[in-house]
């Protein structure tokens, strides 16, 4: 995947999930994650996968903040660990060369899911998976329209 796609990707991700942010008041799960699920829109059980983490993460940390004291920063940071350590040691244990789970979903990202899972903490599930699919569609098909009608491909997995 040319780099120059990447950029466009990433920066119109950006742009719609700010604009989204200021007229609705809702973030799509953070201010990157748009763009980098775009490109994974030919991928739903990775689509899948990393709202799955996301929603065992939110969980878990729901269940953690009983008996912890957790915000802020500090809050931020379990979640992206946890996400991060649901993902290698739940998901990912099951199968590490296909690092595929029992149903067949992969997770996309290791920071992602925890950020997704953030925002569900923060603003709730229903409005962040929803702006989360509405602000990841308009972008792909921004891509699509601006790169001549091309199918995206899976983007590799940085990881």
């Amino acid at each position: 995947m040319p780099e120059e796609l990447l950029n466009q990707g990433f920066s119109i991700g950006i742009v719609v999930s700010l604009i989204f942010h200021e007229v609705l008041g809702i973030t799509a799960g953070g201010i990157i994650v748009p763009g980098y699920l775009a490109f994974q829109t030919s991928n739903p059980l990775g689509l899948a996968g990393t709202v799955a983490i996301s929603l065992f993460t939110f969980g878990f940390i729901r269940v953690l903040s009983n008996f912890m004291f957790i915000y802020g920063t500090r809050r931020l940071v379990v979640t992206l660990l946890a996400a991060l350590i649901i993902d290698e040691m739940v998901f990912r244990f099951l199968d590490p060369r296909l690092r595929l789970t029992p149903l067949g979903f992969v997770s996309i990202g290791r920071i992602v899911p925890g950020l997704i899972a953030s925002w569900m903490d923060t603003q709730g599930i229903i409005y962040t998976v929803s702006a989360l699919v509405i602000v990841v569609v308009i972008v792909a098909l921004i891509l699509i329209l601006v790169n001549g009608w091309i199918v995206l491909p899976i983007a590799p997995a940085w990881q």
